[in-house]
């Protein structure tokens, strides 16, 4: 059994050993760029720490009700106002889009059947 799986064991032993050394040559290259980079990953972390409070002050802000956002979550007032603002800016977004800039409906008049002819009124 030994004999004949000794070919096999070679073969794994040899791939284990030029794993091992390429995972050794990737430890290297890795140590090598984050001790190039250190200063460059420090301050990318103080960024993002930094970013972190300003994203917690803004939600603290927002839900004590400070800004037009807040407000608008506060109350429903405003935010049906803001509702309704929106409701009619899509509504002429869409008569722009169907009539363009200038256009004004046209302006019908009632006319008053004329008391000489009572019949059909001939300029309808």
């Amino acid at each position: 059994m030994v004999l004949s799986n000794t070919l096999p064991l070679s073969v794994a032993s040899s791939n284990l050993a030029l794993f091992s050394d390429q995972l050794n040559d990737l430890a290297a290259r890795f140590h090598q760029v984050l001790n190039t980079n250190q200063d460059d990953l420090a301050a990318a972390v103080k960024n993002i720490e930094s970013s972190s409070q300003i994203v917690k002050s803004l939600l603290s802000d927002l839900q004590a009700g400070k800004g037009l956002a807040g407000r608008m979550l506060r109350n429903d007032e405003l935010s049906a106002g803001a509702s309704q603002l929106v409701s009619n800016l899509n509504v002429l977004s869409s008569n722009l889009n169907r009539h363009g800039l200038l256009w004004r409906p046209k302006k019908t008049e009632a006319r008053r059947p004329s008391p000489l002819y009572p019949g059909r009124d001939p300029w309808r």
